[in-house]
């Protein structure tokens, strides 16, 4: 096995057709370390942080890659995470056999000289289970959907309260407005990108700095992905608009039939008739007539919103992962201990 640790300066020289191939095969979907997302957050995002990406190769053929972050605790000691920019809701790297990573991990611990990998979010099977002998492994959820053709009927059987709320304010905000419901997979000419970067500019994320527009990084981060995505689709956007007024959109990353839910932004002006909760429940309705096999809310676990009307929670888990060296063994010791794990 050949294994390369590049800085992120070098990132166009990773063979393009291999990397697609490697996400084509990986075992995780994950298209936040796929080439059309990774290369733009190298080149554009937290342009601070110590980054290089890792590649693994067998008989010529790229069988891993992901990112990893050198990070110095405030004891000074340095050690290592998979990269996780504030725009990625998920760390799985790119892999087609998991039972390689072991070796892999091993060896960039022991060439970048630290004794621990931090790899946060993750799937719960990806990994850190495959390799806990060397791994400390915590667990958190949040909400998906796994069986898409089961969502219609989830929705119908939510509690009566719920579905009667749900109906109530769908009314209430197409009788009080002339809105339709747009999705950009059958208008594809409308400026989705701009609207959905307008509409968010308008609200409170402005006010507190956390828009795309806020930071000429992020705004150009998302417009090369929104580029890169064009011709395959892998970004779709839903919208509610009043001629040009735009009430709520949204928008998610999509990979080999997985749904990244991303963002979410509604006109503030319309808070009373809550146009954000109606595109999520027209969303949802209107998921149920895609083809995706996963759907991910990218939301943390505690969103309420989501958990009342999402059907199921993804199990996810972030890993510490120890080198087998003696104070590889000695701070996972002490890890154990200090996390009562």
């Amino acid at each position: 096995m050949k294994i390369e640790i590049l800085p992120r300066d070098r990132v166009l020289e990773i063979d393009t057709d291999q990397w697609r191939r490697l996400a084509e095969l990986s075992l995780f979907v994950n298209p936040f370390y796929e080439p059309w997302c990774l290369v733009p957050a190298i080149e554009w995002l937290q342009k601070e942080d110590e980054v290089y990406i890792v590649t693994a190769w067998e008989n010529n053929q790229l069988i891993a890659l992901f990112p990893i972050h050198v990070i110095k605790s405030k004891f000074g000691i340095a050690y290592l995470s998979l990269w996780q920019h504030l725009q990625c809701v998920i760390c799985d790297p790119l892999c087609s056999d998991s039972s390689k990573l072991s070796k892999v991990f091993n060896y960039v611990l022991q060439k970048m000289n630290v004794s621990m990998m931090r790899i946060p979010t993750h799937s719960e099977l990806s990994y850190g289970k495959k390799i806990d002998t060397s791994s400390v492994v915590f667990s958190s959820t949040r909400g998906a959907i796994s069986n898409i053709t089961d969502v219609k009927s989830h929705l119908d059987s939510l509690p009566s309260r719920v579905r009667l709320e749900n109906k109530r304010i769908i009314k209430r905000l197409f009788k009080e407005t002339n809105a339709i419901y747009s999705i950009s997979n059958t208008s594809p000419n409308r400026s989705w990108m701009a609207d959905y970067c307008q509409l968010e500019h308008l609200g409170w994320k402005k006010k507190v700095s956390g828009s795309i527009l806020s930071t000429p990084e992020i705004e150009q981060y998302y417009q090369r992905i929104y580029n890169n995505s064009k011709d395959t689709g892998r970004m779709e956007f839903q919208g509610i608009f009043d001629g040009e007024t735009l009430l709520a959109v949204s928008f998610r990353i999509t990979s080999h039939n997985h749904a990244f839910e991303m963002k979410t932004s509604y006109n503030e002006r319309y808070k009373k008739l809550y146009p954000g909760v109606v595109l999520e429940i027209l969303n949802l309705i209107e998921l149920s007539k895609s083809k995706f096999q996963f759907v991910d809310s990218s939301t943390s676990s505690d969103n309420h919103l989501i958990n009342r009307l999402w059907p199921e929670q993804r199990n996810l888990a972030s890993s510490q992962y120890f080198s087998r060296s003696l104070s590889g063994k000695l701070l996972k010791l002490l890890y154990r201990i200090k996390n009562r794990v």
